[in-house]
């Protein structure tokens, strides 16, 4: 009969740590979701952000002010491609300061790539706006893309910043487009100068 209730009270020991180590198992199992769920947002966090850190660390480079200076001459050759020509110099000197800020931002990227921000004026009577670049010293002109990064407005209406890339620090820019009040396409040139660092 001892034997038998020694028997008895053996497998209800048993039985009470099967249940403690079932509870401990469970208790075990939920805390591990909960680390889980806790830690996996906290991992891709830290992923996104070392992606973000990369990105940035790629994209990055040194950012300069300048000056924008408006030519309606070409500002090395003298040339004047507009249609006006040279009995409209003084005139056309004007509409091209009215048209253009007077500073700018050129972005130089550890790539070695030059990105000149400057703002159009006149966007209300102006459309179809082009620019080509070239090196101080060269004859030829390459296109290149726009971006307009941003809009506002001044006295004469709406302004637009625009985005290029040039080819250096030292770039001649050329830029057609249409004005309307005139009823045809003009053309004149601008240059960045005077840089300093920072924006």
């Amino acid at each position: 009969f001892r034997r038998r209730e020694q028997i008895a009270i053996s497998r209800e020991k048993e039985t009470e740590k099967d249940k403690q180590y079932g509870k401990e198992t469970k208790a075990m199992h939920m805390l591990m979701r909960r680390i889980r769920r806790i830690l996996c947002p906290a991992v891709i966090l830290l992923l996104a952000l070392g992606l973000f850190s990369l990105t940035a660390r790629a994209a990055s480079g040194t950012v300069y002010t300048c000056k924008i200076n408006p030519c309606y001459a070409h500002p090395v050759t003298g040339e004047i491609e507009d249609a006006g020509g040279s009995a409209s110099t003084a005139t056309g000197q004007g509409m091209v300061e009215g048209a253009l800020g007077t500073s700018g931002i050129l972005e130089v990227t550890d790539d070695g790539l030059y990105y000149l921000t400057f703002r159009m004026s006149l966007m209300d009577y102006s459309s179809g706006h082009s620019f080509q670049v070239q090196e101080v010293g060269d004859s030829g002109w390459s296109s290149t893309d726009v971006t307009e990064t941003g809009s506002g407005s001044d006295d004469s209406g709406t302004t637009a910043d625009m985005r290029i890339q040039v080819p250096s620090e030292s770039a001649v820019i050329r830029c057609s487009m249409y004005v309307e009040p005139m009823g045809r396409d003009v053309i004149f040139y601008f240059y960045p100068s005077d840089y300093a660092v920072g924006n």
